[in-house]
């Protein structure tokens, strides 16, 4: 049992040197706010960290009403903003009970 408790005690000393590029990342508290920093070393950047983001794709309309499409009918595949609209797609009546 001692040699058990010896053995899970020793520490095991690792090689801390790296050869090549590396990403050093701090992080520091400010206030309520936690700052990141990222500094690559001893190589060129990225290239990605350069790049653009791509533009957001054009938002869908209504195929009935034109307004900007929240929902998907997948059985006629148009896109659809109201359940109105998505019942016109459909084709379906509803018969609404008179008020007497």
């Amino acid at each position: 049992m001692l040699r058990v408790e010896e053995e899970k005690r020793k520490v095991v000393v690792r090689d801390r040197r790296t050869s090549g590029p590396r990403v050093v990342t701090k992080s520091t508290r400010e206030g309520d706010s936690v700052r990141t920093y990222v500094t690559f070393t001893d190589g060129p950047l990225p290239p990605a960290i350069d790049d653009v983001a791509p533009d957001y794709p054009p938002q869908v309309k209504c195929a009935v009403t034109g307004q900007p499409a929240r929902y998907f009918d997948p059985a006629s595949r148009s896109p659809y903003a109201t359940l109105e609209a998505f019942r016109t797609l459909r084709g379906e009546r509803r018969v609404r009970p008179s008020a007497s």
